[in-house]
């Protein structure tokens, strides 16, 4: 099987205040210097699905086609499977607004590309990216990952040998690459956000007193999927409750 990738893969620089969570039941993997990381890492660990499911995608303008798609942790992407049944390729971000996998949704945001939508609370969403990330080296340990705005990386190519412009992780050590999960709040204008006590009270700000009592008492960690949906139900019932 072919596999074409040119797509961006976000990796994060080592400062900023948000860690990146990730399951702890998840593997990592050693990718040597020189190795390409979709050689190393088995095809099962690299993808949403163990197989390419029927999918729909709306363009902007309205088109929307059938396609076999999956989503690729590794790239951060969606690919479809070409008539050929042996070829993946990239969507063409610039022209998708929304992708639909049997029931997952993925929104196509400008920085941060396909982002899977968790929940809905009223106007306002929780969405995340789920991405397998170089996280360390085999000497150095795992790096402290962030995803403030100004940090964000792009590395392009990591890819197959095949890929058009592709090109060898050139690194002096083992790379190693485990799952990192980024989460957004959303508001009703599709505005991303990175969670924190800030970014809540921006979409909640009628109730910037009450959040934050409740913050103190009920400890939340905003890079815990639990967490983040049980405060923006709390601060939606706020909302309900209040008008």
């Amino acid at each position: 099987m072919k596999i074409f990738i040119s797509a961006s893969l976000l990796l994060y620089c080592i400062t900023g205040a948000f860690q990146v969570t990730y399951s702890q039941s998840r593997p990592t993997f050693k990718v040597k210097a020189g190795d390409y990381p979709d050689k190393i890492i088995p095809v099962a660990d690299q993808f949403q699905y163990p197989t390419f499911q029927k999918g729909k995608v709306l363009f902007y303008g309205g088109r929307m086609v059938e396609a076999m798609l999956n989503y690729s942790y590794l790239s951060g992407e969606i690919l479809f499977l070409k008539d050929q049944k042996d070829t993946l390729e990239l969507l063409d971000k610039k022209m998708i607004k929304v992708v639909d996998m049997q029931g997952a949704i993925f929104y196509n945001e400008k920085q941060y590309g396909f982002c899977e939508m968790v929940s809905n609370y009223g106007d306002i969403k929780l969405a995340k990216k789920h991405l397998l990330a170089r996280i360390g080296n085999e000497k150095g340990g795992p790096y402290g990952i962030s995803y403030t705005a100004s940090s964000v990386t792009t590395y392009s190519s990591y890819a197959n040998a095949n890929a058009p412009g592709g090109r060898k992780l050139k690194m002096d050590t083992e790379a190693i690459f485990g799952h990192r999960i980024l989460y957004f709040f959303v508001d009703k204008n599709d505005r991303y956000m990175i969670p924190g006590k800030t970014s809540i009270t921006r979409l909640f700000p009628k109730y910037k007193e009450q959040i934050g009592e409740y913050l103190k008492e009920h400890p939340v960690n905003f890079t815990v999927e639990e967490d983040l949906e049980r405060l923006l139900s709390y601060s939606q019932n706020l909302n309900q409750q209040l008008k």
